[in-house]
């Protein structure tokens, strides 16, 4: 083998391990994301990749920095990494929406609020008593003693709470919220109002299939024909070695096999040929037969 043949073949081979590192990474990935799709519909939750959701507002109580109707990336998070300011994602446990997500600031009280649905009072020592007008609140009453200078607040009762608020002005104040109801922090607002129908395809069974069950059929029949044939590939060579054959030999038995299959299909294809043409000569002759064609008068005379 010259030189030439020998870097061109070596480079074949870099090319054929990329392009197979490619497809079996982007494989893996759509597996994952197909698992964790298939995960979170099971459980009714929000489809999850590193963490990261997508979430859309669906009322008007973060106008104007999220908009009704508006998508955003959020993060999942940890008691530690809140502070002030922070826009979340809970899950609320009284009132019209429990059981819903609701998206609002972590707000640190500095004055006294109260209106027909609680009463948030402020002790000398700095402690907060929530409490509970409406009976939307798991309990009565809550005490609240804030922990060092973050924005978590320990309950009487031994839970973790943050508070949260509308950032519409003159909002009340929400129910106190268990850190263990936070579900992530917003990380950074999607320009994608527009493809809210594809959105909505997608969540559906059709587009679920269509969009990522199809691919990764597709993916996985793809890596199967791979692995076949590198497989082929290997015996062929654990054979050839056995005889005694180098590549070349190897490579020009190929060459006549696919040489001797392109000709086994062309003499098949002029068979067929053959084969259809009597068939239409045949049938010609029969309906001939069928309808023979009556002489005319001068035939007659002669």
């Amino acid at each position: 083998m010259t030189k030439a043949k020998k870097e061109q073949t070596k480079t074949q081979k870099i090319i054929s391990r990329v392009i197979s590192a490619f497809f079996g990474l982007l494989f893996l990935f759509v597996l994952v994301l197909l698992i964790v799709c298939l995960v979170q519909i099971k459980t009714k939750g929000e489809a999850s990749v590193f963490g990261y959701k997508i979430y859309s507002v669906l009322t008007e109580s973060m106008t104007p920095e999220l908009p009704k109707g508006s998508y955003f990336l959020a993060k999942e998070t940890t008691a530690d990494q809140l502070k002030e300011g922070d826009y979340v994602v809970y899950t609320a446990e009284g009132g019209k929406v429990k059981g819903f997500n609701v998206t609002h600031a972590v707000v640190i009280p500095a004055t006294e609020q109260s209106d027909d649905t609680f009463s948030l009072e402020i002790e000398d020592d700095g402690s907060l008593i929530f409490r509970d007008l409406d009976d939307t609140f798991a309990l009565s009453s809550l005490r609240l003693q804030r922990v060092d200078d973050s924005c978590i607040y320990k309950g009487d009762n031994g839970k973790e709470y943050i508070l949260t608020q509308s950032i519409l002005p003159n909002a009340p104040l929400d129910d106190p919220v268990p850190v263990s109801n936070v579900k992530a922090k917003f990380t950074a607002k999607l320009n994608i109002s527009g493809l809210q129908p594809f959105l909505k395809f997608l969540t559906s069974v059709k587009g679920y299939v269509i969009l990522i069950a199809l691919p990764l059929i597709i993916l996985a029949v793809v890596q199967v024909f791979v692995v076949i044939k590198k497989y082929r590939l290997e015996k062929e060579k654990e054979e050839a070695e056995k005889r005694g054959e180098s590549p070349e030999q190897l490579l020009e038995k190929a060459e006549e096999e696919r040489r001797l299959a392109e000709e086994e299909i062309a003499r098949k294809a002029v068979e067929e040929f053959i084969k259809q043409r009597a068939i239409e000569e045949y049938k010609a002759l029969e309906i001939e037969k069928e309808n023979p064609q009556i002489p005319d008068d001068e035939d007659k005379n002669e």
